[in-house]
């Protein structure tokens, strides 16, 4: 059976939104407003999956009183369904002036065949050069389709949500869908270590359910995240999809950066930084739901 357990070390299910359609008359209730985001990214998800991205992911290390240089962290981002969601698989492959491999779109090729030989070399893409992006907090939380998950049917029961201000995005008037989690769960992101509560808000056209941006606010016992991605008509495609990104994470720990057992002192870990996305490209990838 093909599996994608392995690919990278936790990396959340996501939806993104499709093409626009016929605008209707707006809802007005948190309710109508949630159920219509839950049923335009189910559809979308599907026809996603194949999407390719070009990232450019500024990454600057924070954690000491002298903050160093940001690196320029180049990135082949594939969009892939799994488990009827949507993850953002990142093959770099340069930072800054430094070349780590050849350009070539390696995780998309393989996937495109989905045999367990080709999803395991996906995954030995994925992880090949992970160690650039610096600690599981940023492989975590930065993939940009990360937070379109609190939308989704699955996610309801363990969300509060709310009607949360009004906002014109690529020219739509958005309404925004505030969402919490209470602090004793169940929560969103169960996978990543830490017991991480989430809440946050996206920001939905009300006619279409479309998502335009998404901001994610994260507490755990070792995490403190803030995410903000916005979507934006493609062009070639026609499809919203991520457009730019931007992020502040914490983490607090014992052990190294990769959450082995290493020494006994806390270390407070920080990074910002900011992404940029284009060169969208198609190339279905159907996994099967495996």
């Amino acid at each position: 059976m093909v599996s994608l357990r392995r690919i990278g070390l936790v990396i959340a299910i996501a939806f993104v939104i499709g093409r626009p359609v016929t605008r209707a008359q707006q809802p007005t209730d948190v309710d109508t407003l949630r159920q219509a985001a839950a049923a335009y990214a189910s559809k979308y998800i599907s026809t996603v999956s194949g999407v390719s991205l070009d990232e450019t992911l500024i990454l600057m290390d924070t954690s000491g009183a002298v903050r160093r240089t940001p690196e320029r962290i180049s990135t082949d981002l594939v969009l892939v369904k799994f488990d009827e969601g949507l993850i953002g698989l990142r093959d770099p492959y340069a930072v800054d002036t430094r070349k780590l491999r050849d350009h070539q779109p390696r995780v998309a090729t393989a996937l495109a065949n989905p045999t367990q030989e080709n999803v395991d070399l996906a995954q030995k893409f994925v992880r090949e050069h992970a160690a650039f992006l610096m600690h599981n907090l940023v492989v975590w939380y930065t993939d940009p389709v990360l937070s379109l998950q609190y939308v989704t049917a699955a996610s309801a029961r363990k969300l509060t949500y709310a009607i949360d201000g009004e906002k014109k995005i690529n020219g739509v008037q958005t309404i925004g869908l505030g969402f919490k989690e209470a602090a004793d769960g169940p929560h969103v992101l169960d996978k990543i270590p830490g017991n991480a509560q989430s809440r946050g808000r996206l920001w939905i056209d009300p006619a279409t359910g479309a998502i335009h941006m998404t901001e994610l606010w994260v507490q755990s016992t070792t995490d403190i995240v803030r995410v903000s991605v916005n979507f934006a008509p493609e062009k070639t495609l026609g499809w919203l999809l991520p457009n730019k990104s931007s992020f502040n994470l914490e983490w607090r720990e014992y052990g190294n950066r990769f959450n082995s057992t290493v020494g006994g002192s806390q270390q407070k870990l920080s990074f910002e930084g900011n992404a940029e996305y284009a060169k969208a490209s198609y190339s279905k990838i159907d996994l099967g739901g495996k």
